[in-house]
């Protein structure tokens, strides 16, 4: 069939859908690309989170036995029934039904048993070497933590010159959750990475 004799409404509607298709594959691929990309630079950031702040502050454990625990006042249930027993004398029914379940658990306190005192003065030249990499939880973290020390030193509340404050103990767990969490999240995407790359090739 000759090229004149084929409609041009025919010729406009293959014309429109192969460039429906070219920009189609083209907005596909921009996406992918720009994905890709931010994909990378958040990567590149925790990388260097966690290379510069994390990593190097949780190695300052490495030496340093953190230890902690916290005790149980009221295990048994004839202890419970006992306190039970001192609330209903007194009309308290609330507080009588609550005495049953209340263990009576003290607070969970942290002590450094050996390698030395808690080193926050590393973790803040840490912070201060690294300020682009270092994240807003961190910031306010290590901020109580110093403020901490000091109320501590002011009022004696420390027992043991090892004893860890709740700040300290909170900054000391962030640090090596953190760690934790950033390596798991940089060696997932390593692995995905390299099945892209080899998808691509």
């Amino acid at each position: 069939m000759p090229l004149s004799d084929i409609p041009i409404e025919l010729i406009l509607t293959v014309v429109a859908t192969v460039a429906g298709l070219v920009a189609g594959a083209y907005k596909l691929g921009s996406v992918r690309g720009f994905r890709r990309a931010k994909r990378s630079l958040s990567n590149r950031t925790l990388r260097r989170r966690f290379e510069n702040v994390y990593a190097p502050m949780a190695s300052l454990f490495i030496t340093r036995h953190v230890t902690s625990g916290s005790a149980t006042l009221a295990p048994y249930m004839r202890t419970r029934l006992g306190h039970a027993w001192v609330e209903l004398r007194r009309g308290r029914f609330r507080k009588t039904w609550l005495a049953l379940g209340d263990k009576r658990k003290t607070k969970e306190t942290a002590e450094i048993e050996f390698g030395g005192a808690f080193p926050l003065k590393e973790i803040k030249r840490l912070v201060e070497e690294n300020a682009a990499d270092v994240d807003e939880a961190l910031l306010g973290l290590v901020a109580r933590a110093d403020r901490s020390r000091y109320e501590a030193m002011e009022f004696g509340s420390r027992e043991f010159t090892n004893e860890l404050t709740d700040e300290e103990f909170e900054l000391f767990r962030h640090v090596i959750r953190s760690r934790e969490t950033l390596s798991e999240i940089l060696v997932a995407d390593e692995s995905q990475e390299s099945s892209h790359r080899s998808t691509d090739s």
